[in-house]
């Protein structure tokens, strides 16, 4: 048998290119093992020359710009080391949390494994940072963490689902909380049933529950609160309050404590505060409202000029009302603008007309009506009004009415409208002739009769403009018939009496006009002559004809009532044939005119006066 053989090479070799190889290589033939003494001598010889080695090399044991090769001869040019085997790892050092920390002035990117605590591998860059995988599973609790960078929250909640950077990284107790994004429900502590998705959503939240929130910090700094829903870049950015909806980029994003309430569109209810039960619904819907409550806003830019009014209504493009604290207020239709409070305004200004299939009905049951009154003024009133026809000033109109407000204004973004269809309806309408009245003249007549008509609506506040109900001058037109009627029926009554007068003396072989008999022939042969008045019953004026010769000298027609007395005497001439008398000052009844010619009674008629 040949003899054992074992060959040990040991090489330690310093290169001129900085490269350092350590050799250790045992190869044992089909021989027996050396003897132990030969072995005990072989590793004594190999560690003396390591130590030797080191000793030599302790400040530059491997160069800078070389690379180290273990159990390799060729070491990856990239790395400063190069272990080349299998089934062994490298082992790093091993410590406390409390040694980690007194680690003198610990270098970037120091690397150590942390045994207690939360156990693992961490890295020194401006602090000391966990290096975890990219899906981190805790299985406890039926909790799903996968959290990056960070440790995973110490927590004794279940069911949570979390997703991000940071992400529900002080979390102690919340349960069932669905968390998507870095640093979403940083700062949440034992909120639940929240769901979550955006950069720092819920961020600032302690102990919110049953919150949704989507988007880019949504909900950021939110500090409390429940039931909301905020869907949209820094929607409910700070509320606090519950159960409100923000859908759109900045919908109620300064909304604080305010609750119920209901803000969808870009910008919508931005600037509401401790406001609640509002819902704005259109880009910048309610934009500056601050705290008023109770108000629906229903339309692109509608209801912006409403700050503290509460229980307003809005519908429509840019439909709004004319103040910022109205209540009560209503404006439908494409730039309605309601103008005071308790006020439904249908249309914008431009609206020529507005129709129903059927009758609109006003409330009028006597039951609910007090200090009823027959004291309506009728032909007084109607007789002091001045019908005209007129032209509207729209653009004027609006102007006085209508807030300098834009979207434009408020967020520095290019609006689009129905300004232009308006401008050509505004065109079209102040073209067009109208048949009414002027308020200020009718509001002066009723004044003058100490007359408060409700047909009149006076201005509320100084952008509001003055108005009339045509429906209301329906009372004081029927009251003027009626007492034209009455009227009409006293001249009925009066011509009866005067007809059966007359046929009496018509019976008597009396001339039913004529009271005395002309018998006056003038040299010529014709008589002076006495018609009867025409209009007879006169009511303002009368006209009273007559003829009288030239030969006649002096003539005269002198009027008197039933008791003799002169109401007028009038001089005529043979040049004249009539003369009107005004009657305007007589009480109803019947007076008597005569003709004298040259001092002599020639002819008698009645003449009868009504009001």
């Amino acid at each position: 048998m040949k003899s054992a053989k074992r060959e040990c090479n040991l090489r330690l070799d310093q290169l001129g290119t900085g490269r350092t190889t350590i050799e250790l290589c045992i190869v044992e033939n089909n021989c027996s093992l050396l003897k132990t003494k030969v072995m005990k001598k072989l590793i004594t010889t190999f560690i003396i020359l390591c130590i030797t080695f080191l000793n030599i090399n302790a400040q530059n044991l491997f160069p800078k710009t070389g690379s180290v090769g273990i159990a390799t001869t060729t070491p990856k040019a990239s790395a400063i080391l190069d272990v080349d085997t299998v089934g062994k790892g490298v082992l790093l050092p091993r410590m406390t949390k409390a040694q980690r920390d007194a680690i003198v002035s610990p270098s970037t990117s120091l690397l150590i494994y942390q045994t207690d605590n939360t156990p693992g591998f961490y890295y020194f860059d401006a602090g000391w940072k966990p290096v975890t995988s990219a899906a981190e599973v805790q299985t406890k609790n039926n909790n799903l963490f996968v959290v990056g960078n960070y440790q995973i929250p110490i927590t004794t909640g279940d069911s949570n689902t979390v997703v991000g950077d940071a992400a529900f990284n002080f979390n102690t107790g919340g349960t069932s909380n669905c968390v998507f994004g870095n640093y979403a429900m940083a700062f949440n502590q034992g909120g639940s049933r929240n769901t979550v998705m955006g950069y720092r959503a819920l961020f600032k939240t302690p102990n919110s529950i049953e919150n949704t929130a989507y988007g880019y910090e949504a909900m950021m700094n939110s500090t409390g609160g429940a039931y909301n829903t905020a869907l949209g870049v820094k929607s409910l950015l700070v509320n606090i309050g519950l159960a409100n909806t923000a859908v759109g980029e900045n919908t109620l994003m300064s909304s604080q404590a305010g609750g119920a309430n209901t803000a969808v569109g870009y910008y919508s209810l931005l600037s509401t505060l401790n406001a609640s039960f509002n819902t704005g619904i259109g880009n910048a819907a309610l934009i500056n409202n601050t705290n008023g409550q109770h108000n629906t806003s229903l339309g692109f830019r509608s209801m912006q000029t409403n700050t503290i009014g509460s229980y307003n209504t809005a519908i429509g493009d840019s439909a709004d009302v004319s103040l910022n604290n109205l209540t009560n207020a209503t404006a439908i239709g494409c730039k309605a603008k309601a103008t005071a409070s308790n006020q439904v305004m249908l249309g914008n200004s431009a609206v020529t007309s507005v129709k129903a299939a059927g009758n609109v009905i006003i409330y009028s049951d006597g039951r609910f009506k007090n200090h009823i009154k027959e004291n309506v003024p009728g032909l007084e009133f109607i007789k002091l009004l001045k019908p005209v026809t007129y032209n509207y000033n729209i653009r004027a109109l609006d102007a006085y009415i209508t807030p300098k407000y834009t979207i434009t204004e408020a967020t520095g973004k290019s609006t689009n409208g129905a300004d232009g269809v308006y401008e050509a309806a505004v065109q079209q309408k102040e073209k067009k002739i109208y048949t009414g009245f002027v308020a200020q003249d009718v509001e002066a007549a009723a004044n003058k009769l100490g007359y408060d008509f409700s047909g009149i609506y006076k201005p509320q506040n100084d952008k509001d403009v003055y108005g009339l109900s045509y429906s209301d001058f329906v009372v004081p037109l029927v009251k003027a018939v009626q007492e034209l009627s009455r009227m009409n029926d006293e001249k009925d009554k009066q011509i009866a009496d005067l007809t059966e007068r007359v046929s009496k003396m018509e019976n008597a072989g009396i001339a039913s006009t004529s009271i005395s008999t002309n018998k006056m022939l003038t040299n010529a042969g014709d008589r002076p002559r006495l018609d009867q008045n025409k209009p007879n019953p006169a009511n303002g004026s009368t006209t009273i004809s007559y003829y009288i010769p030239a030969v006649i000298k002096s003539a005269q027609v002198i009027i008197t009532d039933m008791n003799g007395k002169t109401i007028k005497q009038q001089i005529i001439e043979a040049t004249t044939n009539s003369f009107t008398f005004n009657t305007g000052n007589l009480s109803s009844g019947t007076y008597t005119y005569t003709l004298y010619c040259d001092g002599k009674q020639i002819e008698s008629r009645n003449m009868v006066v009504s009001k």
